[in-house]
């Protein structure tokens, strides 16, 4: 009767093993699945009069890809009005077909006229990327995400205009 006992004893601890190794799996693939966005509200000004630079190019750009544009327009022709006009002059625009009755295509994020931008995208757990502002008759502007003061609102960013312009 005692082995039989200790069997059993046994079984129980070896499924409580397996039932707690699984639901830390479980746990893991739901946080893994999950992936935080990062937000950022910036003011671009310019370095030496501090005032605020229009239509400054805003991207981001991760170790294996450039995400240059965080907003849409929906086209104002129908779906299949815009399927003849890409089949007849190609899709440089790059409309996007998504399913419904009209389509739509990313555009490139600007600055507004305040210098103003505001940004939001997924970026995982362990997020490693570059902010960067173009603009021409401007040096190129990067910052590390580390780098960024996250408490700073809006998080300013100052351009240098080129020399010899």
């Amino acid at each position: 009767m005692s082995v039989s006992y200790a069997i059993l004893k046994k079984n129980n601890t070896m499924k409580h093993i397996i039932l707690r190794f699984g639901i830390l799996i479980c746990l893991l693939i739901s946080f893994n699945s999950c992936d935080p966005l990062n937000q950022i509200d910036g003011l671009v000004i310019d370095e030496n009069t501090s005032e605020p630079i229009d239509s400054v190019l805003v991207y981001v750009k991760f170790k294996d890809h450039v995400l240059d544009s965080f907003s849409y327009i929906q086209d104002s022709l129908t779906k299949t009005q815009r399927a003849a006009l890409i089949k007849k002059y190609s899709n440089d625009a790059k409309w996007i077909d998504a399913g419904g009755d009209k389509m739509f295509r990313y555009i490139p994020t600007l600055t507004e006229s305040d210098g103003r931008f505001d940004i939001s995208f997924p970026v995982g757990f362990f997020p490693h990327y570059k902010l960067y502002l173009e603009k021409p008759g401007y040096e190129t502007f990067e910052i590390r995400n580390k780098r960024i003061n996250w408490d700073e609102r809006p998080k300013v960013f100052r351009m240098t205009r080129k020399s010899g312009l």
